[in-house]
């Protein structure tokens, strides 16, 4: 064994497979920082159909006290009847319009009641969504930070352990003659 030599005749390889470890960690990285950006962006969104919705709730709220500011005032239209007397007086009466009543009640109970019941549900929904994937996105941050830290650590050690394996293989062939 001893008489045995080792045959290295390229140490370029070793330092262009390093290059290349490097290189892998680069793209690794960028990547976990395009997903981090992603996961991001995509919270973003949500946010915004959260504030979306609110504005959308306010101007519910504004449509329902309408309704009902309509719903209260339908009392008020109507048309007067004028009655005739045997004597041959007459008289008027205000007479309310009933379909109209009806109409502005109806309009202000659906506001109220299941179009304000599916704003409300809606918000909740997009509110529990919101903190379910804030979670989950802060989650997959730190995963894939250690992750990312890791393999640095690893990258690192591996490129200098090929930089000693380089160099030890260069002092051989400097030092062993050439058979």
């Amino acid at each position: 064994m001893a008489n045995q030599d080792v045959q290295i005749k390229d140490v370029d390889a070793i330092k262009v497979y390093k290059q290349q470890f490097g290189d892998f960690y680069q793209t690794f990285s960028e990547h976990i920082h395009q997903l981090n950006n992603a996961l991001h962006r995509k919270l973003e969104e949500l946010q915004q159909i959260k504030t979306q919705l609110k504005r959308e709730r306010e101007a519910l709220d504004d449509e329902i006290r309408e309704a009902h500011q309509r719903s209260q005032n339908a009392y008020n239209v109507g048309s007067y009847r004028t009655y005739y007397r045997q004597d041959g007086s007459t008289h008027m009466e205000f007479e309310p319009d009933h379909n109209y009543i009806m109409q502005c009640r109806a309009e202000y109970e659906h506001l109220s009641g299941p179009v304000y019941h599916n704003m409300q549900n809606c918000a909740e929904l997009i509110h529990n969504k919101l903190m379910r994937a804030t979670v989950a996105v802060n989650l997959i941050e730190q995963k894939t930070n250690a992750t990312n830290n890791t393999l640095q650590t690893y990258v690192e050690n591996g490129k200098k352990y090929l930089d000693l394996a380089a160099q030890y293989i260069e002092q051989y062939k400097e030092q062993t003659p050439n058979k």
